[in-house]
């Protein structure tokens, strides 16, 4: 069996493979010391870092107008933020498009 479809053989059967999930500080700190580049497109999602993909117009501009919908529909009862990190917990951190949070004084 060559080794790709040994390693293909693998991935079908997850339960025969051991993860190493890390935790949102331990992605700060690979950051920090260069093993994942400033300008790098990732995010972590129950602890492992996952390639995001390339926003294109056309998905920008949707993102937009719903930015726009939303933040006239919240007013001040609400927050919106775009492209942000949102820290969910230990093991993860997605950067979503649009996130509505509940206002708070320290934002």
């Amino acid at each position: 069996m060559r080794t790709e479809e040994a390693f293909m053989k693998a991935v079908m059967h997850e339960d025969r493979i051991t993860y190493h999930r890390i935790t949102v500080d331990q992605y700060y700190r690979m950051a920090e010391v260069g093993v994942l580049a400033p300008d790098e497109r990732v995010e972590l999602i129950d602890g492992v870092i996952i390639d995001m993909a390339p926003i294109g117009s056309r998905h920008a501009g949707t993102a937009s107008q719903l930015g726009e919908l939303l933040l006239n529909a919240l007013g001040t009862r609400g927050i919106l933020r775009r492209l942000s990190p949102l820290r969910l917990g230990v093991r993860s951190e997605p950067q979503p498009d649009l996130a509505v949070l509940r206002r708070r004084d320290d934002y």
